[in-house]
């Protein structure tokens, strides 16, 4: 019976394990890293997402209202009492543009989400 244990070589293999527990704990710090920014932008996006749906009822209530100043001036306009029919129309032309600024944040917030989720949010089928 012979039995050779190598001297040296159990220094190598302690550094060889301590450089690939290293190397281990620096790869999980930096997956720890990643989902906590995940997590983070999800975050982000919901309270944005939120936001957004505020708003854009805000902007349907300025629609209306703008909606009723513009047949207001048109009337007036009509009648030859005033002659700001101008004003009200670029009023609302800008109340659409705000809307459709508002809804196209709101669809691309969503849309950033589900990439981030990986699933369609609405249907809640993965992708």
């Amino acid at each position: 019976l012979n039995l050779t244990l190598p001297l040296l070589e159990h220094e190598g293999m302690q550094a060889e394990i301590s450089r690939l527990r290293s190397t281990w704990l620096k790869r999980r710090a930096m997956l720890l890293d990643m989902q906590s920014r995940v997590r983070q932008r999800v975050l982000q996006l919901w309270q944005q997402i939120q936001l957004l749906k505020n708003r854009r009822q805000q902007m349907l209530q300025a629609m209306d209202y703008r909606e009723l100043d513009l047949d207001r001036s048109r009337t007036l306009y009509e009648l030859e009492v005033k002659t700001n029919l101008g004003n009200a129309m670029v009023a609302i032309s800008e109340a659409r543009f705000n809307q459709t600024k508002t809804e196209f944040d709101l669809a691309l917030a969503w849309m950033e989400l589900e990439l981030i989720v990986g699933k369609d949010i609405e249907t809640g089928e993965a992708q």
